[in-house]
């Protein structure tokens, strides 16, 4: 049987804890940190941004540090 591969793309501080967690479930984990988590110093310009948002936009949070 083959097990199925996980591509874990959270960050290198998180993506060791993760790994743990899946290989734990029986998956196989390939590490490939494409995320940085950092603080944004932008508010104005951001709730410029999301005021724009229309009925016909679509934001999609794909992390739970994007919420």
């Amino acid at each position: 049987m083959t097990k199925v591969t996980i591509l874990n793309t959270r960050p290198k501080a998180q993506a060791e804890d993760t790994q743990k967690i899946f290989q734990k479930a029986g998956f196989s984990v390939f590490n490939f940190p494409c995320v940085q988590i950092s603080s944004v110093d932008k508010h104005a310009e951001i709730q410029q941004k999301m005021a724009q948002i229309t009925a016909r936009d679509v934001i999609i949070f794909t992390s739970q540090n994007a919420v």
